[in-house]
């Protein structure tokens, strides 16, 4: 049998694989984005997110995702950054895959999402699941008052579900699976975001209240998203895609949808060698058999032109 070292395949027709954190090329007004992926790594301003407590990474909706134990200490910090912070009078959007194990533990009726927080009494804003009949969203003024605006549904136990919330002047919009949930207007005070940066946690905050279940594509936005934008990010993350996109070849073509993300090609047809053709499917003896092409044959389609082994 011939062993064929090169080929060209079509990534016309999306390849759904674990997203690539490198490099990511995300919606515009996305602040801060935290795959899940192997660590806690925010990755559009590369902000380091330090994994405290019980905290793990295994299968979630978008490749990996972050397993909060549910105990009090447990989160992952990403620290104090006017980036994630500094919305002053700004909109702002908050989004994330949510997955409740519990409602929280003995004595602890809310959930932290994500929050900038760095004590009980003060914060910028906050995103949290809470026990009963709702989410919620909050922020804080500049003289410390605290605004809580509610959804109208709970996010639901033990199942993957996207909740986002935008914020806009006197505004907040609450989303479940892409889905508008409720529109809170006006608040109870106008004016600023508190303007002083606070610590940036995932998963609990500085006033005791933690998470007890799965988080994955956590992010922030300095703009306010529209319906069809949040609908996206529900929409790609049902697929089991990352919003933001990544081109390591530098192609043109998301990794996501590109069958070999490692070789450069023109704009329609990609360069694909044999030992990138095997990554997807190992133990085949290092030859690109007619095995091996006929399940990316199965899973993508072929040109006309694209040569296969012949028969034995």
């Amino acid at each position: 049998m011939k062993t064929f070292t090169r080929m060209f395949c079509l990534f016309s027709i999306a390849w759904i694989a674990n997203p690539v954190v490198a490099a990511p090329q995300c919606p515009t007004g996305t602040v801060g984005y935290w795959p899940m992926e192997v660590d806690g790594t925010e990755v559009v301003n590369n902000i380091a997110g330090s994994l405290v407590g019980g905290v793990s990474f295994s299968a979630g909706q978008a490749g990996q995702a972050a397993y909060i134990d549910g105990d009090i200490g447990s989160y992952i910090d990403a620290g104090m950054s006017a980036l994630l912070t500094g919305f002053g009078n700004n909109s702002m959007s908050l989004s994330a895959w949510v997955y409740r194990e519990t409602d929280g533990t003995a004595g602890d009726s809310d959930g932290t999402i994500i929050t900038a927080r760095s004590s009980c009494n003060t914060g910028n804003w906050q995103f949290y699941s809470s026990l009963g009949s709702s989410f919620y969203y909050s922020k804080w003024d500049g003289f410390g008052q605290e605004d809580q605006t509610f959804s109208s549904n709970a996010i639901p136990l033990q199942v993957w579900t996207h909740v986002a919330v935008t914020y806009a002047s006197n505004e907040v919009r609450f989303y479940i699976n892409g889905n508008l949930d409720n529109t809170v207007s006006p608040l109870l005070f106008g004016g600023n975001i508190n303007p002083v940066v606070q610590d940036v946690q995932i998963g609990w905050d500085s006033c005791g209240s933690y998470f007890n279940g799965g988080l994955d594509e956590v992010a922030i936005f300095d703009v306010t998203l529209t319906q069809a934008e949040v609908s996206n990010l529900y929409l790609k993350g049902f697929n089991g895609q990352s919003f933001c996109s990544s081109d390591a070849d530098d192609d043109g073509v998301d990794d996501e949808l590109d069958i070999c993300p490692l070789t450069t090609g023109t704009a329609l047809l990609d360069g694909c060698d044999c030992s990138q053709i095997l990554d997807f499917k190992p133990g085949s003896g290092g030859r690109c058999n007619r095995g091996t092409l006929s399940v990316f044959a199965n899973r993508i389609g072929w040109a006309s032109d694209v040569p296969v082994p012949p028969d034995p």
